[in-house]
């Protein structure tokens, strides 16, 4: 009996230090991708390629790489491509954004492309007769990209497993019809985001089941990109069983991204946590739906992530599961008997840590 109460009151000594440890490591961690933590390096300008340009001169294409200025391990990519009716913008428009998702733990990469001047004073917009070739064009562009960063991973610490693209205007639209491609890096894309941008009603047929998360930020009265055809984006990726969300802003128009810049990034920021926490795609899943939100209004998660080791059900398996597992063994909570032989122990622990640690 003696020795019994000693092994229990050592398991208590134990558990106590580890709770208090894995709390410790929480306030921290628990933070990582959604509070701005880091401090920030910009690298300008760097060339990912070159390309004939509209008029047939060669251009050097240039992106922004903004990092968190931490000390070790990978992190997740985010690459932005800029509006302009493809006639006119820059990387440099997305800096403020770039900068505050990077302190948040991203590497955030904002590129240029070719911009077709020549339609300078008549830019394009969603109802254009001929948006193929700009949208064919932006779309290399960003392809181009995309294989530079993977190439750089190694350079830059970024998770090619946790890579995520977005755009505003034309850069969304360009975000889109990328992530929907057929091409092999597009692939690599695990969800991608659209700012007041949509795919063709008559390309709609690019979309398949094996699309990428999506999330849309769309105002019904914008007059550039009419919402019935993001709408129609939307329900085309549910129908291919595609988790899909789009965002509506009632009365708002195209200056949706100026104007509710904040808002919409607070929802990016939600909706990407999920992705950023998961170790396969497959265990990510997100709203799917068509949302009227007021700009105060939070994006959550509505479906439970089914992962043995998530006791705490936040949907990722990190420290926190730790202290469940811990106050499994003292209220005799079965939850967290991982390994199922009957009782909570240090080998439920054991299973646990190898999990977030994988």
């Amino acid at each position: 009996m003696y020795l019994r109460f000693k092994h229990f009151f050592a398991f208590l000594l134990i558990a106590f230090f580890l709770q208090a440890f894995f709390y410790l490591l929480n306030v921290q961690a628990g933070t990582k991708y959604k509070d701005p933590t880091y401090q920030v390096k910009t690298s300008k300008d760097i060339e990912y390629g070159q390309a004939a340009g509209y008029s047939g001169k060669t251009e050097k294409l240039l992106l922004d790489i903004y990092e968190p200025e931490d000390k070790s391990g990978l992190r997740p990519l985010i690459i932005f491509v800029h509006g302009g009716s493809f006639v006119a913008g820059d990387k440099s428009v997305y800096s403020e954004n770039a900068t505050n998702m990077a302190k948040k733990g991203y590497v955030v990469s904002s590129i240029n492309y070719r911009l077709d001047t020549t339609r300078a004073n008549n830019p394009y917009n969603a109802r254009s007769p001929d948006l193929d070739k700009p949208i064919g064009i932006s779309k290399e562009d960003t392809l181009m990209a995309l294989r530079f960063l993977i190439e750089n991973a190694e350079m830059y610490r970024i998770d090619t497993n946790k890579i995520f693209l977005g755009g505003s205007s034309a850069g969304a639209v360009t975000a889109l019809y990328t992530a929907f491609s057929e091409e092999v890096d597009a692939k690599k894309i695990k969800a991608v985001y659209s700012i007041a941008g949509t795919v063709l009603d008559e390309d709609l047929g690019i979309i398949d089941e094996n699309d990428p998360p999506t999330i849309m930020f769309n105002g019904t009265a914008d007059g550039i990109v009419p919402f019935e055809m993001a709408q129609a984006t939307v329900e085309k990726l549910q129908s291919k069983s595609v988790e899909a969300n789009l965002i509506k802003y009632e009365g708002m128009g195209h200056d949706i991204i100026s104007k509710q810049n904040t808002d919409i990034h607070q929802k990016l920021t939600e909706f990407l946590l999920p992705y950023v926490n998961s170790t396969a795609q497959s265990e990510s899943p997100s709203p799917t739906g068509i949302f009227a939100v007021s700009p105060t209004s939070i994006l959550v998660p509505t479906t439970p992530i089914t992962m043995t080791e998530d006791l705490n059900g936040d949907g990722s398996v990190d420290y926190l599961d730790m202290e469940e597992l811990i106050n499994g063994y003292f209220f005799i909570n079965m939850d967290a008997d991982l390994n199922q032989d009957g009782i909570v122990n240090g080998y439920d622990y054991f299973q646990l840590y190898e999990k977030i640690n994988r």
